[in-house]
């Protein structure tokens, strides 16, 4: 009798183990983020600059700054490049602007070099032109 009882018990543990093993589990990855890298200059076994690169939550550059090591200002900021893409992942634009050390703020005037594209997506064409105004600031939508 107890041989029985102890088989049942066996069987129904068994059971329920593969019952609990059949319902779904979600688990939720955490959502991929911009990311940031940074890369420092050495000479004479000091650094002397260093380039931040930004990616978009797909891996896509979307800036690069570079920064020069001043012993009295710290980390001061050299030139911005800003990267739009097309729809076929392609570079599209790219904005360069150079920082105004003297008014602490990037320069109203950016240069705009436009990649175009083939109809096969091969590069045909690089145009660079100056743009006036404000300081441009790529939006990202994630």
């Amino acid at each position: 009798m107890k041989t029985i009882k102890l088989i049942t018990l066996t069987i129904i543990s068994f059971l329920s183990i593969g019952i609990y093993a059949q319902k779904k589990v979600e688990v939720t990855l955490k959502a991929r983020q911009p990311q940031e890298r940074e890369s420092l200059i050495y000479k004479n076994n000091e650094i002397t600059s260093k380039i931040v690169y930004e990616y978009d939550c797909n891996g896509y550059r979307t800036k690069r700054t570079s920064y020069e090591w001043n012993k009295t200002l710290g980390w001061v900021a050299l030139s911005l490049y800003q990267f739009e893409y097309n729809t076929n992942d392609q570079i599209d634009n790219v904005y360069y602007t150079k920082w105004d050390i003297q008014k602490e703020k990037w320069t109203d005037i950016s240069d705009l070099i436009t990649y175009k594209y083939d109809s096969d997506g091969n590069l045909a064409a690089i145009e660079r032109t100056k743009i006036s105004g404000k300081p441009l600031e790529l939006v990202s939508l994630y």
